[in-house]
């Protein structure tokens, strides 16, 4: 009888991103140009939901190990924001932090990933997303209860 919401979900989903995700990423150090934040998204489908952002989500889990190295253009703007460099000096930097990853890995990598997406999983989401729901259908019930009265009594 009762349910949640797409809209609902949404919201709910929203606010793990606002209040647990996000404020996990900045304490981690990992923000430079402010991109991924801006394309966290909530999406819901009936009463499930998910979380969507920028496919560079698994290098700044798990970083990039020795091999295949990382596009300089992504090089030259992250020398850009978090280095202060620009011109010819954020491309020279952007290549030889290119030939460090491929020899080497990322940071990230060779320190054995990161704990960004455990949060998620953490009992402070887990009781925040059930909380959310639980309000959500208490408030259901308490108008149902209403109506019903209302019926009676009228």
């Amino acid at each position: 009888m009762f349910y949640i919401s797409e809209n609902k979900v949404r919201e709910i989903i929203q606010g793990v991103i606002d209040l647990y995700l996000i404020p996990k990423f900045m304490e981690l150090g990992l923000n430079a140009s402010g991109d991924w934040v801006k394309n966290l998204e909530a999406r819901a489908s009936g009463t499930t939901g998910e979380i969507w952002g920028l496919s560079y989500t698994e290098q700044l889990v798990n970083g990039r190990g020795p091999g295949t190295p990382p596009p300089v253009s992504a090089l030259v703007r992250w020398a850009g924001f978090k280095l202060g460099y620009t011109g010819q000096q954020a491309i020279s930097v952007a290549f030889a932090v290119r030939n460090k990853i491929a020899a080497e890995g990322t940071e990230i990598y060779k320190n054995g990933g990161t704990d960004l997406l455990e949060i998620l999983n953490s009992p402070e989401v887990l009781n925040y997303i059930n909380k959310q729901a639980g309000d959500e259908i208490v408030e259901q019930a308490r108008l149902a209860i209403l109506r019903s009265a209302n019926k009676i009594f009228n």
